[in-house]
């Protein structure tokens, strides 16, 4: 989590973010976050924990999918570190 720039206050405060994978789950997420504000296609900002708390179709839906045409190798990436096949 300091990887992240998340302090143990942030946790204490969102123990529900201790249950989810942080390799298969908040990592991948944060990447995508990181590289959509990086090319500027995310109009606010999210917290890892309402992040983490999205399901994997929800999360797809909003962060990834929309976006497949603008960074193309987003899509592959994700699902290569979640191991999630999406058809």
């Amino acid at each position: 989590m300091n990887e992240l720039g998340y302090t143990p206050a942030y946790l204490a405060t969102h123990p529900k973010l201790l249950v989810y994978s942080l390799e298969k789950r908040v990592m991948p997420r944060t990447r995508v976050l990181n590289v959509l504000k990086e090319n500027k296609l995310l109009k606010k900002n999210f917290s890892l924990n309402s992040i983490a708390a999205l399901s994997e179709e929800k999360f797809l839906k909003d962060f990834v999918l929309p976006y497949r045409e603008f960074v193309p190798h987003m899509f592959e990436a994700y699902t290569k570190a979640t191991g999630h096949q999406v058809t």
